[in-house]
């Protein structure tokens, strides 16, 4: 019914990670778990690279509160899919800011869970999981009974609206609760007491959350109240500012307490607590509530009604005088926290980096660049802090003030005391290395790969630097360009950054007049309209505006493979196999012309021998070069193809269907689409098609499958439909440079 109580694979391999790098876990609930319980020790007792990578992981990533640094990772499990893939169910920028800290986290749980064998693991423990869930089930009803009973709803469960309790006996008496779109998922312990308050608060939320958002109109007419609420100290920060959050939050309270059938002191205490904490909308909704229950509509019917009886002037006055709690209650409750043998940091600096690192693990950046800048103001040389704001800007998608931050981190060392502008020396390997990655990732996004990829070296050549920095910046180096462009980069190295850049544009500007040229040579010789094929090409905005401008190799490989589609063409078939090999050896998408282009010659055996010893020599040379890393390129280019762009047409699909950024079975879907069009593709060449038409056509099938799509991709297919006699082929590839133009400006 959309409500259900379910045993997860992923938050139990995401568990199994952490026992293994040992996290100090709560054993006390595994009491009637022996298998469980036995497991834990043989995590602890793993060995293998997966696993010390794992190890490492976890120690560059842990927060000095252990019930952070737990939170965190089961988050991560929630927004993930099943093994052994753990695939992220999320676009990337809507990931919670606690994921993005660790997202590499994927990569090493993937390889964990192989080396580990959790699957079987799994399968061993599962029964234990069962029972545990079926003796959480009872319990589970009766809160789904008593709520809805309350709200007087009838659940009526929409697609994809789902709530769903897990049980995880290691997370010990710590829930975590998260909300992605309409799948709401509380992972709760199996200790000996239900956590009956948690588990309704949010099923609460799951019932509730859809009715300020629906009368959105009617509520924000009563936004002066957070007005007042926004200056009690203890507030949220990510109440303040959000009336919709604040007035949802307080509903929820409201009920909560109704339910509770509590007597009039005990309720009026309650009130006042929630008064001081600047929860102030409490009050007025329970006073409201009063009214729904001697109603008779249900709540999605009554809300308006709620709302509309809350008298804003008159709360104003209440609020006016009103003596808010201080913040130092919540800081000394914050101090407090400990886990299970957890020691707590006792100094005033230790105390507020700890609460800074836990802001960020709980979605609050601004909060945390408080606390930073408050570390700062009295410890402008500590470099933690400095990262930490750094950290928090990013988070915050303040990007600039993030990068400024972080260049000031790996600035060369400078004398003189610092302030809140400067930067402090640090010899910190973990900070500096980390700084650059994030740097890379910066120059990355915004298309400036040469400046990324210098900073992906310098953290690697770090002394010192975590093993999860090393990782992360060695995927950023590596690239699924083939190695003899990766060979021609080195030649501009010497120009710096600044004038490889400008190289890169001009020899881009000066390649696409080639490339225009030999398209005028093809036509003229194929009985077409140059003056056509060139506008077609030459003149399309991804070309100038992206391939030219932007200074992509696609302007290179456009080059050779015009070039050998021409020598084809006039049967100098060893010449033009030669072109088109060193076309896929500059960048592997380019493979997919060879075997339509051996297809198409006039004399295959000779064109084959020829494309097999060029083969051959691109080997010998890459590997001379780059030795035992050509795995590199390997490893980029699959990487890459489980990158997700969010308007390819797959990740579209799949979000439509409720699956997620990109589901593995969409993935495999349009894969396997993909496949059956190549077929065709070569099977309509191999019965006398036009071999060039056939290619165009796979091309274009190859752009509306992939799961990683970029605007100037569009030059693959625009560079065969422009000699094309199809006026069909040109329409389509045309149309489909419009929208790759539209989802870059958009």
């Amino acid at each position: 019914m959309g409500v259900s109580v379910e045993a997860s694979e992923q938050v139990f391999s995401t568990m199994c990670a952490l026992d293994a790098a040992g996290f100090n876990s709560d054993e006390s609930t595994l009491a009637e778990m022996p298998s469980r319980l036995a497991l834990r020790t043989e995590l602890l007792n793993l060995r293998g690279p997966a696993t010390d990578a794992l190890r490492d992981f976890y120690r560059d990533h842990k927060l000095n509160d252990p019930g952070e640094t737990l939170s965190r990772f089961i988050t991560f499990a929630l927004v993930v899919g099943p093994p052994p893939r753990f695939n992220y169910l999320l676009d990337h920028d809507v990931l919670p800011p606690d994921v993005l800290a660790i997202e590499e986290f994927q990569e090493i749980l993937q390889n964990f869970h192989k080396e580990a064998h959790l699957d079987l693991r799994w399968q061993r423990v599962q029964p234990e999981y069962e029972r545990a869930v079926a003796r959480d089930e009872s319990p589970v009803r009766r809160i789904v009974l008593v709520s809805n009973g309350y709200l007087r709803e009838i659940y009526n469960p929409r697609f994809g609206h789902t709530f769903t309790v897990y049980v995880e006996p290691l997370v010990g008496a710590r829930t975590n609760f998260r909300n992605n779109g309409d799948h709401y998922a509380i992972v709760i312990g199996a200790g000996q007491e239900f956590p009956t308050a948690e588990v309704q608060h949010a099923y609460l939320h799951f019932m509730l959350d859809p009715l300020p958002l629906k009368y959105r109109n009617v509520l924000m007419q009563k936004k002066g109240i957070l007005n007042a609420a926004a200056l009690a100290p203890r507030l949220p920060v990510e109440y303040r500012s959000d009336f919709l959050a604040f007035s949802d939050e307080c509903l929820i309270k409201s009920v909560e307490l109704r339910i509770r059938h509590l007597k009039p002191e005990e309720l009026e205490k309650a009130l006042v607590e929630n008064d001081r904490a600047g929860f102030v909308m409490v009050r007025p909704f329970v006073a409201q509530l009063q009214k729904f229950e001697k109603s008779e509509p249900a709540m999605s019917l009554y809300f308006p009604d709620l709302i509309a009886g809350i008298d804003v002037e008159a709360e104003r006055k209440r609020l006016q005088n009103f003596a808010f709690a201080p913040e130092s209650d919540a800081a000394a409750a914050f101090a407090k926290k400990s886990e299970r043998g957890a020691a707590v940091p006792t100094d005033e600096l230790s105390q507020l980096l700890a609460e800074g690192d836990h802001e960020i693990a709980t979605q609050d950046p601004t909060a945390a660049a408080a606390t930073f800048q408050k570390i700062l103001a009295k410890h402008p040389d500590e470099p933690r802090a400095f990262y930490g704001l750094a950290v928090a800007s990013l988070l915050n998608h303040d990007a600039p003030r993030a990068q400024e931050l972080f260049e000031k981190l790996v600035s060369p060392p400078h004398t003189g005391a610092t302030d809140s502008a400067g930067a402090p020396v640090t010899s910190d390997p973990s900070i500096l290395a980390w700084s650059h990655v994030y740097l890379g990732r910066m120059h990355d996004f915004a298309d400036e790969r040469d400046q990324a990829v210098s900073e992906y070296e310098a953290a690697l050549a770090i002394d010192g630097a975590p093993e999860a920095a090393r990782a992360a910046a060695t995927r950023g180096v590596t690239t699924p360009y083939g190695p003899l462009f990766t060979l021609l980069t080195y030649a501009i190295v010497p120009l710096g950054i600044a004038g490889g850049l400008w190289a890169l544009k001009l020899l881009a500007a000066l390649l696409s007049l080639a490339t225009v040229a030999l398209v005028w040579q093809v036509a003229k010789r194929l009985g077409r309209s140059p003056t056509l094929a060139v506008a077609i090409y030459g003149l399309n905005p991804l070309v100038l505006v992206f391939a030219v401008a932007g200074a992509q190799n696609d302007t290179l490989v456009g080059m050779f493979v015009i070039a050998g589609v021409l020598w084809l063409v006039t049967s100098r078939e060893r010449a033009g196999a030669v072109a088109l090999v060193f076309a896929a050896a500059l960048k592997a998408s380019a493979g997919l012309v060879l075997p339509f282009a051996l297809i198409g010659a006039a004399r295959r055996r000779r064109t084959a021998v020829a494309m097999l010893a060029a083969l051959a020599v691109v080997a010998i040379v890459a590997v001379a070069a780059f030795g035992t890393d050509l795995h590199g390129f390997l490893h980029a280019l699959l990487g890459e193809q489980r990158e997700v762009s969010p308007r390819s047409l797959p990740s579209r699909v799949s979000r439509l269907l409720g699956l997620g950024r990109l589901a593995e079975v969409v993935r495999v879907a349009f894969l396997t689409l993909f496949a059956l069009a190549l077929l065709a593709g070569l099977g309509r060449a191999w019965r006398g098609s036009w071999w060039l038409d056939c290619y165009a056509w796979v091309t274009l099938a190859l752009l509306a499958c992939t799961g990683w799509l970029l605007p100037w991709y569009g030059i693959w297919a625009l560079l065969p439909a422009s000699l094309s006699q199809s006026r069909r082929l040109q329409t389509v590839t045309l149309l489909a440079c419009v929208y790759l133009l539209a989802i870059k400006i958009a």
